[in-house]
């Protein structure tokens, strides 16, 4: 073999098996942020890196409209500033926004990278809270972000920082508290630390995969005629599919010798549905506008659907009784999602008081799902014992003190750990089911 190709071949099994060599880096930063419906870009410093803080600071206040003239000079911001270590290389890389607009629910955040010669503006991205996580397998920066929702949930997202910005990979709802300060990140923190030990709490590897469950991604494009079907396999066992219909097409998402469409239970459950693409959406109410201007049925080219193997055996299952509820679908949600977005449209010429459909459509599509199995947020039942909670997740009794916060604080103090959960509590387990 050519020594130089052995070199090569070698510094690449030594990246995919020890990991990041240095901290990545951020060679041509997004140059421009938008506030209020405006557009700013940032200056010539904060793009090469050397800009001072007060120049962080000026340029922020800027965009956010909270000029404090000459407040600059006394090293006072009327600003809210969270210092973190987003490369994981003992830098004061920062986060500032806006604290009248701040709160658990979130707010928008200008990101900036300390470097040698000062700082750099690197992205903005929304939240209440974040924690930083490991880099990903390409050594890019990522992180955990959290934002109350309404009624004691909170949604939780992973995103990673690329060249053009933050991006978000999967969201999850999950509970939380309803105090002024609650976002999940206390509750997260709580059901997956290892309390037996004397570090800090904080969000690790596996907690990442538990909550988030190593998420996929795959884009593609196509091209489809009236009439046709389109298919694309992705992650060995799904099929995503264009089903033709009299106006359009209907998405669905399917798992290999299944029937069911796990894009099914995608909102809303009644009326116009994002996974059905049909002309009439884009052709005034009397059919007669030849622009294919849109229609206020529905506006948006980008549909949005969601899909988990869940549905049609677990969620919605033949045999079920149960109605569908707002749980059932934040954990279809919490496996796969997907994004597809029209790039060309052709309707059938216009007819008044007819019903257009579609001649030809291009479009992209992106989707992200779970690599491994969902796990389950299982409410603490009455007479509930730790034998019954172990049969249930298919976990161990070892496995399961690790996630309980009561159990494992016996197990630290040297007692016999006896179960005593709250009637209403929930914990956080491993699914058995595929």
């Amino acid at each position: 073999m050519i020594p130089k190709l052995i070199l090569v071949l070698a510094l690449a099994l030594c990246g995919g098996w020890f990991g990041c060599s240095s901290a990545p880096k951020i060679h041509s930063p997004t140059s421009v942020t938008t506030y209020d419906g405006a557009t700013f870009t940032a200056p010539r410093k904060l793009l090469n890196g050397s800009a001072s803080q007060s120049e962080v600071y000026v340029w922020a206040n800027s965009v956010f409209g909270t000029n404090a003239g000459s407040l600059v000079r006394t090293n006072y911001y009327p600003l809210t500033t969270i210092h973190a270590d987003i490369f994981q290389n003992e830098g004061d890389d920062l986060f500032v926004a806006q604290p009248a607009m701040g709160g658990t629910g979130g707010n928008l955040y200008l990101a900036f990278k300390q470097t040698i010669k000062g700082y750099r503006f690197i992205g903005d991205i929304w939240f209440g809270g974040l924690e930083i996580v490991s880099p990903d397998s390409r050594c890019r920066p990522r992180l955990i972000t959290f934002s109350h929702q309404s009624s004691g949930s909170s949604r939780v997202a992973l995103c990673y920082l690329d060249r053009d910005g933050f991006h978000e990979i999967m969201g999850r709802i999950l509970p939380c508290g309803d105090g002024p300060h609650a976002d999940g990140k206390d509750w997260l923190l709580d059901r997956t630390t290892d309390y037996e030990s004397d570090h800090q709490k904080k969000i690790t590897d596996p907690m990442v995969q538990l909550i988030f469950g190593d998420p996929a991604t795959i884009e593609f494009s196509g091209s489809i005629k009236a009439g046709q079907r389109f298919e694309h396999p992705f992650g060995d066992r799904f099929i995503f599919t264009l089903i033709p219909e009299e106006y359009g097409w209907g998405i669905g998402v399917y798992e290999n010798g299944r029937e069911e469409n796990l894009a099914g239970l995608t909102l809303p459950l009644h009326g116009p549905n994002p996974t059905h693409i049909e002309g009439w959406h884009f052709r005034n109410e009397d059919n007669t506008d030849s622009s294919n201007e849109h229609s206020v049925v529905m506006l948006n080219d980008d549909r949005e659907f969601i899909f988990s193997p869940e549905v049609g055996k677990i969620i919605n299952a033949p045999e079920s009784t149960n109605e569908i509820t707002m749980d059932d679908i934040d954990r279809i949600q919490a496996f796969g999602q997907g994004e597809l977005k029209i790039t060309r449209l052709k309707l059938s010429p216009p007819q008044l008081h007819g019903t257009a459909s579609i001649e030809q459509m291009n479009f992209d599509c992106k989707l992200t799902w779970r690599r491994k199995n969902l796990e389950c947020l299982y409410t603490i039942r009455q007479g509930d014992t730790l034998a019954r909670i172990a049969e249930l997740s298919g976990m161990t009794v070892k496995e399961l003190d690790a996630i309980n916060p009561q159990m494992a604080a016996k197990h630290a103090s040297g007692s016999q750990p006896t179960f005593q959960p709250a009637v209403g509590e929930k914990l956080l387990i491993y699914s058995p089911t595929q």
